[in-house]
């Protein structure tokens, strides 16, 4: 299939759909025409470069979406959009335009309308049914893919007929750990959204004796700072959770609202335990989970059962299993064939 796909990206951060979009574009690149263009330089560019990927700059400082008000999106969506037009009427070979932001889906899918084929890749939830946001999806894109059923049944049911779940990539390999200690690790943004608020709670009660590795940037990383705790290490990122992620590890994943949860099924996959908060995508991904055991579910505000879960699992041996069909169902080349095969039913259907 030797067609031409682009990959835009605003370039300002990287997190897990950054991740997700390389392991896709490594693998579309086998067999097509990929390019990745970037709009800001900023920590996605050296992420790229270390993947031996190359990119483009069509630069465009403000996108749709920041500084958001209703006035600096129209603005925002006018002046950027004669930029995109120059560039998709100057490469009239692309074939498909695939997005995977939502300030990317904004311009490029309005910018592209009516010139190409235009892939929506959905990686949050919708907080509402009846937000204007699916009816742009219906209006200026081809195709809507969801990375769980979580966000698959938080769009409106127009986009019923629009929209296909796959799941995200997951590249593990799995990391031997050197002695046998357990270690807790805390990888996230530092939002309130992601549950830092109740880690912060938790590592601030004084019967948290215990070590943690906080890994992540935001609004909370400056409170854990101010915690001065010497069982607190701090990192602002890592190149990949292979490095940290082994069966002794305990990963904490509180957060309030998620897509699909990647650290989750990272951790899974590796045989570590989760303590997570008990929200539908997490319970998702449960549902493929082998070892049960491995993944629990809880309150993160019941202080009491918490504590007394930390302590059994410290304690706990484990045995390792293999999570067959959590490794089946993110599949770095499964995940790609699937996202080809829509694009070539959007050829056959044109």
């Amino acid at each position: 299939m030797n067609k031409k796909i682009i990959f835009p990206f605003v370039g300002d951060s990287i997190g897990g759909s950054h991740i997700s979009s390389v392991l896709l574009i490594k693998e579309l690149k086998k067999k097509m025409n990929v390019k990745i263009i970037l709009h800001k330089k900023g920590p996605l560019a050296e992420y790229l470069k270390k993947q031996n990927l190359k990119f483009e700059y069509l630069k465009i400082n403000k996108l749709p979406g920041d500084d958001y008000t209703f006035f600096n999106f129209v603005k925002n969506l006018f002046n950027s959009y004669q930029k995109v037009q120059i560039y998709l009427r100057r490469n009239k070979d692309i074939d498909f335009i695939h997005g995977n932001d939502l300030r990317i889906n904004l311009l490029w899918s309005f910018s592209s309308f009516s010139l190409k084929n235009y892939i929506w890749h959905q990686r949050t939830l919708f907080k509402r049914k009846n937000s204007l946001l699916g009816i742009y999806m219906f209006i200026f894109s081809k195709k809507v893919i969801c990375i769980s059923k979580s966000v698959s049944n938080s769009l409106p049911g127009y986009l019923k007929s629009y929209k296909e779940v796959i799941y995200n990539p997951i590249d593990f390999k799995y990391l031997k750990p050197k002695i046998n200690k357990k270690k807790i690790f805390f990888l996230s943004k530092l939002t309130k959204d992601k549950g830092a608020d109740l880690v912060y709670d938790l590592v601030n009660n004084k019967r948290f004796i215990y070590k943690i590795h906080i890994i992540g940037k935001g609004f909370y990383r400056k409170k854990f700072k101010n915690l001065n705790k010497s069982n607190i290490n701090f990192k602002n990122s890592i190149s990949s959770s292979n490095l940290i992620f082994n069966i002794n590890t305990i990963v904490l994943c509180p957060s309030r609202f998620e897509g699909f949860g990647r650290v989750l099924a990272e951790a899974i996959i590796a045989n570590s335990t989760v303590i997570a908060s008990n929200i539908f995508a997490h319970k998702e991904i449960n549902h493929y989970c082998i070892n049960k055991k491995n993944l629990k579910l809880v309150d993160f505000e019941n202080k009491e059962y918490f504590f007394n879960l930390i302590k059994e699992e410290i304690s706990r041996h484990k045995i390792f299993h293999e999570e067959k069909k959590l490794k089946k169902l993110t599949n770095k080349n499964l995940h790609a064939k699937k996202i080809m095969s829509i694009y070539k039913n959007i050829l056959t259907n044109n």
